[in-house]
């Protein structure tokens, strides 16, 4: 293949999903055999001997903006970047499959990633829904949906107008703890936002990657924090 799925993630998380086109790819339409799979496919995290599915996690900050200090809470449109391998989805075809029909998505276990601290939380479907699922030879999976949220944040208000805050955006499974799934950031810059964001009250001074680990009636929840310090 001429292209790792690694590099398709990058392509996607770098220029957007226009760029995908210039790779490699066929529909999986065509495939019979794994659409045959994909029917009796169990909705059952694919671990392997035992071991906890790990899950990569990239995020694109397209847009921020609208804080609310009455209801201490700011909006973000983003796109959330996922990779895990599933090998009961590998396939003979030297290209990546495309899945992008919801339809066929519907047989496929996606991580049941949720945000944390969200309010709100919106997928976006116009004109067709968000998103991408490009699979490789050997069942590794490179997932790409754009989000919108409506996050909470205990904005501190003490040194007003000359404040800063520190907004984190969380995101953890919702069913499976983590000896069965494990969330991971993306080794490298695994976090970027469009340069063109402009806040009337704030600028950004800082992203960071964080994990935490949630103990909720007594069994380990694996949990990634994107912190966000914005200045005056």
């Amino acid at each position: 293949m001429l292209l790792s799925i690694l590099e398709i993630i990058s392509i996607i998380y770098l220029f957007g999903s226009f760029a995908i086109d210039k790779c490699n790819f066929v529909s999986a339409r065509n495939n019979f055999g794994l659409r045959e799979r994909l029917q009796r496919n169990p909705k059952m995290p694919p671990s392997i001997n035992g071991q906890p599915l790990q899950v990569l996690a990239g995020i694109y900050i397209e847009s921020l903006g609208n804080f609310r200090a009455a209801d201490m809470s700011f909006d973000v449109d983003l796109y959330l970047y996922l990779s895990w391998k599933d090998y009961s989805l590998n396939h003979s075809s030297n290209d990546y499959l495309l899945l992008n029909d919801p339809n066929i998505r519907k047989y496929i276990w996606l991580p049941d990633l949720y945000f944390a601290n969200a309010r709100i939380s919106r997928f976006h479907d116009v004109i067709a829904p968000n998103f991408n699922l490009f699979v490789d030879q050997k069942g590794e999976i490179a997932y790409s949906t754009r989000i919108t949220l409506g996050v909470a944040c205990n904005l501190d208000l003490s040194l007003y107008p000359m404040d800063s805050q520190r907004c984190s955006i969380q995101f953890l499974s919702y069913a499976y703890i983590e000896k069965q799934l494990k969330v991971r950031w993306f080794i490298g810059n695994s976090t970027r936002y469009n340069p063109n964001i402009q806040l009337p009250e704030f600028r950004i001074s800082n992203l960071s990657n964080e994990y935490c680990n949630g103990i909720y009636i007594m069994l380990l929840w694996n949990t990634l924090l994107k912190e966000m310090n914005l200045v005056v």
